[in-house]
């Protein structure tokens, strides 16, 4: 497996002598299943490349449930150790698929690398909080990927050849909110595609008898991303204005209906 029972037995010997015992009990529950994960990839193995034995029946998952809530850990040790399973488990997940019968394997295997063990690492990590702050941590990571690691990774990618990948990262990079307000405000061709939407909005705003249905559905709009985005570092202001309101920051104006 990709981490391997090793790593997580040594996670657990660490975590109890840290004083977390449960966090010990977790690694070594995974660092059996784990062990029996290689188990079954051995057997299957010889029966793919000799034609003798059969391969194993996939393991099941038990399903660990994430609720919100602070780490269940305390020790610095622990919850490095968590963060470095817990991308592990990750990719784990995303590698293990295949070919019937081969891929039943592979895919209760990744269930359990998803459902079980990295769920379970969730849970001790603290992973989940409340909506508001998952929320905020959401924004900070989407505006830090966008405008920071995947523009950096796309400049790697050029600098040694790998258009595809680099090509992927700006992409990636562009379909970000931030980047789509930007090239709105900046590049008349992107622009352009949205006029017949910016051309009907400004036609509604000016109506004297605007559909109430829609005044209510661009009220709750505004309502969301000012709460996703209260500093406006990501959707400008002037960019806020309601229908019969003005921007935050501005004089009242009465509305038309």
């Amino acid at each position: 497996m990709a981490l391997g029972g090793e790593m997580y037995r040594r996670f657990a010997e660490q975590a109890r002598a840290d004083g977390d015992l449960r966090a010990a009990k977790l690694f070594s529950e995974i660092a059996a299943d784990e062990g029996r994960h290689r188990d079954a990839f051995r057997t299957a193995l010889t029966a793919v490349t000799t034609g003798h034995g059969a391969i194993p029946a996939p393991p099941k998952a038990d399903v660990v449930p994430v609720p919100a809530g602070l780490p269940k850990v305390k020790a610095a040790r622990t919850k490095a150790n968590l963060d470095t399973a817990l991308h592990g488990e990750a990719h784990a997940h995303a590698r293990q698929t295949g070919n019937t019968p081969l891929a039943r394997l592979w895919e209760g295997a990744a269930k359990v690398e998803l459902n079980e063990h990295f769920a379970g690492e969730a849970v001790l990590a603290g992973l989940v909080r409340t909506t508001r702050e998952n929320l905020r941590r959401a924004i900070i990571g989407e505006h830090n990927e966008a405008t920071t690691a995947y523009p950096g990774f796309a400049k790697r990618a050029t600098a040694v050849g790998d258009t595809a990948a680099a090509r992927y990262w700006r992409n990636t990079a562009a379909a970000s909110p931030s980047e789509f307000c930007r090239r709105l405000d900046t590049d008349a061709d992107f622009a352009g595609w949205f006029e017949p939407l910016s051309d009907g909005i400004r036609e509604l705003a000016s109506s004297t008898r605007p559909h109430p249905r829609l005044v209510r559905l661009q009220a709750a709009l505004m309502d969301l991303i000012d709460f996703l985005d209260p500093n406006a570092d990501r959707f400008p202001d002037h960019r806020r204005s309601r229908l019969g309101l003005p921007a935050r920051g501005t004089a009242p104006i009465r509305p038309r209906w």
